[in-house]
């Protein structure tokens, strides 16, 4: 089966072989007309979001000012939302920014955007579903689990199969002050309709499966929510499989619906400095913690090349094959580096994207951002 794989303006089909580079063409450049607001042209592009079916949204930065939501299917380019279009289910108000899009397998798509009257903002998160783009939630609603306190802006979104959304949100203070500690911000779940905090004083990055499971880092930890009770897959000290290391920090973790977890374990290179190189990737499953790829590692593929202390974006889909974005260095030439993007199957492998590498057509890839793929690969 071909697994699709979207970073910044490509997607990406490939089967996952060893030592081999993906067919690889690209959706959408910078400079052509964006649909949807007449003449204008894409003057930046972000993170892209693929699902099962290989439909991609993005967020985009036009010239001239203003920014887009816009989704590739079946081969066709759409708008989804534009800056200075009037904002749905708030009167009075137009969409002033937009966030990152994440689409589902029915092809919904959820954002964080700015609404403006001209005089004050509202953050919100809104929905795209069908033709009908409506608000879900924003900051004049208050957060569950946080007496008197309101959001006051919205950060990372997430989007299941199954329509449920959970977000990351900064709060605001409460109107009183009772001198007694309050949260700053927490990670929160619609399910249904229905809006619940997940965790309070969250950190801001998290992954959500089909199955309403939510797992998150805190440094120190890797917990994850299921069924509504917490678990701690990970923590620092823990020794991993086929490493001679042990975790120290860890971040980015990646869920799916059998809930394996893949996660990035961060070297810490100093006591005395809080700074961190990511020097890992590393995957809990039933228990077990093993290391995929690691700082000094060859590349495969890559004859003379070693992974330099930089993951990024570690993904695992559902039958189990992963993917992230790696930094990559020359033993010989340590300044002699190019980031890629890597998947594994089986324990192999592949270096699918490469930077220096040639795209018929439009030339040699200078730069290439963090991978998404699609929950089912």
């Amino acid at each position: 089966m071909r697994s699709r794989v979207a970073f910044v303006v490509f997607l990406m089909m490939c089967f996952f072989r060893q030592s081999s580079f993906c067919d690889t063409w690209p959706l959408v450049l910078t400079g052509q007309i964006a649909p949807g607001t007449g003449e204008a042209r894409f003057a930046s592009l972000s993170q892209a979001a693929v699902n099962s079916r290989g439909d991609i949204a993005f967020h985009a930065g036009l010239v001239g000012g203003g920014h887009g939501i816009f989704r590739v299917s079946a081969g066709m380019l759409s708008a989804i939302a534009l800056t200075g279009h009037p904002a749905p289910d708030a009167p009075g108000r137009i969409l002033s920014s937009l966030g990152d899009a994440q689409i589902n397998s029915s092809g919904d798509i959820a954002f964080s955007a700015g609404l403006y009257d001209g005089r004050t903002l509202l953050d919100a998160i809104l929905l795209r579903s069908g033709d009908t783009l409506r608000k879900i939630v924003d900051t004049e609603a208050e957060a569950p689990g946080a007496p008197g306190q309101k959001f006051s802006s919205f950060g990372l979104v997430r989007l299941n199969d199954a329509g449920d959304i959970a977000f990351q949100a900064d709060l605001g203070s409460p109107p009183v002050e009772t001198g007694e500690h309050f949260p700053a911000s927490g990670i929160f779940l619609i399910t249904g309709g229905r809006l619940r905090e997940v965790v309070l004083d969250a950190p801001p990055l998290f992954s959500l499966n089909n199955q309403g499971d939510i797992v998150f880092a805190d440094g120190s930890r890797v917990l994850l929510f299921s069924d509504g009770s917490f678990k701690t897959v990970a923590t620092s000290g823990q020794p991993v499989l086929n490493w001679t290391r042990t975790l120290e920090s860890m971040s980015q973790p990646w869920i799916n619906d059998q809930r394996d977890i893949i996660f990035v374990n961060q070297r810490q290179i100093s006591p005395r400095f809080v700074t961190f190189f990511p020097n890992a990737i590393v995957r809990w499953r039933e228990g077990v913690l093993e290391k995929i790829a690691a700082a000094e590692d060859p590349v495969p593929g890559v004859a003379g090349a070693v992974f330099d202390e930089s993951f990024n974006s570690p993904h695992i889909d559902n039958r189990g094959r992963m993917g992230f974005s790696a930094r990559m260095k020359m033993k010989t030439n340590a300044n002699d580096i190019s980031t890629g993007i890597v998947t594994v199957e089986d324990g192999r492998l592949a270096v699918v994207a490469r930077e220096g590498q040639v795209i018929e057509g439009v030339g040699k890839l200078s730069f290439i951002g963090l991978p998404d793929f699609g929950q089912q690969g």
